[in-house]
């Protein structure tokens, strides 16, 4: 088993992100990246079939169905909305040629939020911000008692051009004040960008505590040290939250961290995040802690592209997960790297911290992993995990372990492995890429039809990088 760390996250309302890849869930913590001496996590996928969702939210049309197949079963849900009634029409309107002085509307629209409480307007609200914008954006702690599912209180652009830019010089969007009970929720923001001044600026959004029904669909957050940071608690959690088809690219840390529940992430660009290629960091890291949070995510036909990347190298984490999480569909995802030094791992479902972790339920299927370090995807405390259709392509003249299943060595709490199906996956090994394919040591599992491919067929077809 790899090597404990201790780190420390610091959360406070200044939220100061220190390390990383630890229990995000307490101020001290513990993690490295799992399966092996060099363990660092980082992943991807590729678009993949089937689909799995369900949960509530404010319009679950996008998630819905079952992904089970000998012996994992995993249905996530999220948001699902699609975006604003197409008759809603816009309550303020924002533009680079208006004053404050102005009442807001398309004609006479508002230079900027500035003297706007966000938290006194009623649900069903719209606000939309002219293409090509710029506006400043200080950090607003979004805790409206007006908004809900059903009439949430929405952002959006409008006119043509480039996306509106919010210009976030510290950090962007709370939602929830710190150690909330209040469960707020019913909030949408679409195309628009979020832009970060640099690791001062802590968090593009940060759900605290209890959160429930927000859509982040169609931007780009970019500029900040976390792009998503999640901090789940008691009693109710994060819950139903859609990040779906945004860019959340060339943040200093995490594109995201944090816990959810009942929760799609979906279509999203993740790159070149983690600047310092640091193994604590990673494109996405996600935790949870029962029963609050951790159950009922689906991660579906997103791209990582180098992240973790210091002079050309991936160093350090892509997709990761530690703690206690169920009920997870991992779907046609797409990882990819350039090259990588050994502790870049693509998809790492490990143990991680010294309180008890496992991962129930897990269903990953149809990724693509390319050239990743010494495992490209490994799987721990995972009792009945189903690894199946998925594809890793190692181009670089270096040994991998490209599927690694079980573990020889336990946390106390920590559940232990068996049953998994390990199945129909293709490994592609060219430009004298070495390796075991599949290394399943779970007892009681099924490894079959599981293909290595090498030679001139390396690099073709299903292959092709």
């Amino acid at each position: 088993m790899h090597a404990r760390h201790t780190a420390r996250w610091i959360f406070t309302l200044s939220l100061t992100a220190s390390a990383a890849c630890q229990d995000p869930n307490s101020t001290t913590g513990s993690s490295a990246e799992g399966g092996g001496s060099d363990g660092t996590a980082g992943s991807d996928g590729s678009d993949g079939g089937g689909a799995a969702a369900s949960g509530g939210g404010m319009d679950a049309s996008d998630a819905g169905g079952d992904a089970s197949d000998g012996g994992a079963e995993s249905s996530s849900g999220g948001s699902g909305d699609s975006g604003p009634p197409v008759d809603l029409e816009p309550s303020l309107y924002f533009s680079p040629s208006g004053d404050n002085a102005n009442p807001g509307t398309q004609d006479s629209p508002k230079r900027d939020t500035t003297g706007i409480d966000f938290n006194t307007f009623p649900g069903g609200t719209l606000l939309v911000f002219e293409r090509g914008g710029t506006y400043p954006w200080p950090l607003f702690i979004f805790d409206n008692p007006n908004t809900s599912a059903a009439e949430p209180l929405m952002f959006d652009a409008y006119g043509s051009g480039p996306l509106p830019i919010l210009d976030a010089p510290e950090s962007g969007v709370l939602f929830g004040y710190w150690e909330n009970v209040d469960n707020d929720g019913g909030y949408a923001f679409r195309n628009l960008r979020l832009q970060g001044h640099g690791a001062d600026a802590s968090f593009g959004f940060f759900f605290s505590y209890n959160v429930h029904d927000v859509i982040i669909e169609n931007m780009e957050i970019e500029g900040f040290y976390l792009g998503v940071q999640s901090h789940a608690g008691a009693p109710h959690g994060v819950t139903n939250i859609t990040i779906r088809n945004n860019s959340i690219s060339r943040n200093f840390g995490m594109g995201i961290l944090g816990q959810f529940q009942d929760t799609l992430i979906e279509g999203n660009l993740f790159e070149g995040n983690n600047f310092s290629g640091s193994g604590f960091e990673h494109g996405t890291y996600l935790s949870g802690y029962a029963p609050e949070s951790g159950s009922n995510i689906t991660i579906r036909n997103n791209r990582y592209i180098r992240n973790s990347v210091v002079d050309g190298v991936c160093q350090g984490g892509n997709m990761t997960f530690h703690g206690q999480l169920s009920n997870v569909l991992i779907e046609g995802n797409r990882i990819e790297q350039d090259a990588a030094a050994p502790g870049c791992w693509a998809m790492s479902i490990t143990q991680g911290y010294d309180t008890a972790e496992w991962f129930l339920d897990f269903v990953v299927r149809g990724n693509t992993i390319i050239n990743a370090g010494n495992t490209g995807m490994n799987a721990q405390s995972a009792p009945g995990i189903l690894v199946e259709d998925n594809v890793v392509i190692n181009t670089q003249a270096t040994y991998q372990t490209s599927i690694s299943v079980g573990s020889n060595e336990y946390g106390p709490g920590d559940v232990l492995d068996g049953d998994a199906i390990v199945r129909d996956n293709t490994v592609c090994q060219s430009g004298g890429a070495t390796g075991n394919a599949v290394n399943v040591i779970a007892p009681n599992s099924t490894d079959s039809n599981n293909v290595t491919v090498t030679g001139p067929a390396a690099v073709v077809g299903i292959c092709a990088p």
